[in-house]
């Protein structure tokens, strides 16, 4: 929606992506904001069970210490037992558990038995050189050639996809009450949200000279970015961007007309702005190449450009070109990005808004599962004006298409705006819309928090009317925080592969 802005993938390959490079810290932030009651933590996923990176066939790699974790009632003992070893831990308040097993040898036909509330076998167990397995999924993505981290947080989100669902926020350290040190979403359920959003549209800005407020700007949204991944959250960037003649709005509204008739095409090979636009991709490929962890891996990222472009308040949007020439805009962005450019950390997301109902109609655009890694949507309007039944069938859509051809699927924008909130908003929209358990919805973001005094939130602050029923959607079956999100990044080997 139109925002208003304040400047068999193999079951064997399951656990193998898990390992290696080791649980990546959970984001602690000892200071607390001020003014706001301090909500108790939320407990996720109490029912008893193993993450679902693990299952039947899976392969562990061998000569490597191996994570096993998941969740339960907080106090409980559990105990994983393989190839005659035993490793145990006592569920954390949060909910959460982990143990690390000790390396093993090649091995075949073994089980692994996990047991804390009643017992959970894992059958057909191998422990192997996982790397063939590791390739195959590569293979499957836009980048054949992306980062080994690129390709495990693509199959463990398409796993944990099928029973869970990362919970994030656009900008989550701009908070309500204009409060530092924690996000909203943590003051509220006691953990971050999974999955951090960021904007190149500062990035790419006119303003952006290499000094002055837009390059600080730039630098931020680099350290948040990579505090975020080092964290162990998953990082997705939109890109309000600037139309290309005077570079002032991204609104077509904002524009004359000659300027909207064109400025699309533009971008296009042999358009007028086409060596503008391609400078603007290289500062989009600077920045995604300097987001990176302490152990100096890339971040992967997950790349959003052009959306809500099926509406016609963007310049981008439906009014101002053609399907074909959006897929040829789509295909030379990624093509340049990946093929000239050489960026091997990015997933890319095709997110139209809401006003599709058929998958005919979701498809008008899109340029082909070649240069498409994640399907999704932005939905304000269907929550807003109660059609639950209408945003369920849309998410039913985009999840049928990505588990026929290999994608994630994704609800990368939601919000409810400048209205009196019920106070049933989480459970009754988002929750209801979401209740189908054969859905594979990878994560979904709120968009980000307006101020205190103009009655725009997204996600509820401590004490306001909606908090506890956001902490009974944050305690549902499917939504997953920071705190329950484990070694997403983890692969065989923590290197540039050879390839590269």
């Amino acid at each position: 929606m139109n925002h208003t802005f304040s400047a068999d993938l193999s079951a064997n390959f399951a656990l193998a992506l898990s390992t290696a490079v080791g649980l990546l810290a959970v984001f602690v932030q000892s200071v607390r904001g001020e003014g706001l009651p301090p909500q108790p933590p939320a407990r996720h996923m109490e029912a008893f069970r193993v993450a679902p990176v693990f299952g039947d066939g899976m392969v562990l790699p061998r000569d490597t210490a191996v994570p096993v974790w998941g969740w339960g009632p907080a106090g409980l003992k559990v105990k994983v037992s393989i190839a005659g070893q035993g490793r145990e831990a006592t569920i954390a308040a949060d909910g959460t558990w982990q143990v690390r097993l000790a390396p093993m040898k090649a091995a075949k036909n073994l089980e692994m038995k996990v047991t804390g509330a009643g017992a959970i076998t894992f059958k057909r167990v191998a422990i192997a050189d996982v790397k063939p397995l590791l390739d195959s999924v590569r293979k499957g993505l836009v980048d054949p050639r992306a980062t080994a981290e690129t390709v495990a947080l693509f199959h463990n989100l398409k796993l944990y996809s099928k029973r869970n669902m990362l919970v994030g926020q656009q900008d989550p350290d701009v908070t309500y009450a204009d409060q530092k040190g924690e996000t909203d979403i943590k003051r509220t359920t006691g953990s971050d949200p999974a999955v951090w959003g960021s904007d190149f549209m500062h990035i790419t800005h006119a303003g952006n000279t290499g000094k002055g407020w837009f390059h600080e700007q730039e630098l931020r949204i680099i350290g948040l970015a990579s505090a975020a991944y080092d964290k162990g959250m998953v990082n997705i960037f939109c890109w309000h961007f600037q139309e290309p003649y005077a570079e002032k709005t991204f609104y077509a509204k904002d524009m004359d007309k000659e300027a909207r008739g064109k400025a699309f095409r533009s971008l296009l090979p042999g358009g007028e702005k086409h060596e503008w636009y391609k400078g603007k991709l290289r500062k989009v490929a600077d920045v995604v190449g300097n987001i990176k962890g302490s152990n100096g891996t890339l971040s992967p990222v997950i790349f959003r450009p052009f959306h809500e472009f099926d509406g016609s308040w963007f310049w981008w949007g439906k009014d101002y070109c053609s399907s074909k020439e959006f897929q040829d805009c789509w295909r030379f962005t990624v093509t340049y990005l990946r093929d000239d450019l050489k960026v091997r950390n990015l997933l890319y997301a095709f997110s139209p808004d809401c006003g599709f109902n058929s998958e005919r109609e979701y498809l008008e655009r899109y340029s082909g599962d070649a240069y498409v890694d994640v399907v999704g949507f932005d939905d304000y309007s269907d929550f807003e004006n109660n059609r639950v039944a209408a945003a369920a069938k849309k998410l039913s859509i985009i999840s049928d298409y990505a588990k026929k051809h290999g994608k994630l699927a994704a609800l990368t924008e939601a919000g409810y705006r400048n209205k009196e909130v019920p106070r049933n908003l989480y459970t009754g929209t988002y929750g209801a819309a979401l209740a189908d358990p054969s859905l594979e919805i990878a994560f979904m973001m709120f968009w980000r928090q307006g101020k205190q005094g103009k009655s725009e939130y997204f996600v509820p602050v401590p004490g306001c009317d909606t908090a506890d029923d956001f902490l009974q959607f944050a305690n549902g079956p499917r939504p997953l925080f920071l705190s329950g999100l484990k070694n997403v990044y983890s692969v065989p080997a923590s290197r540039p592969l050879a390839a590269e």
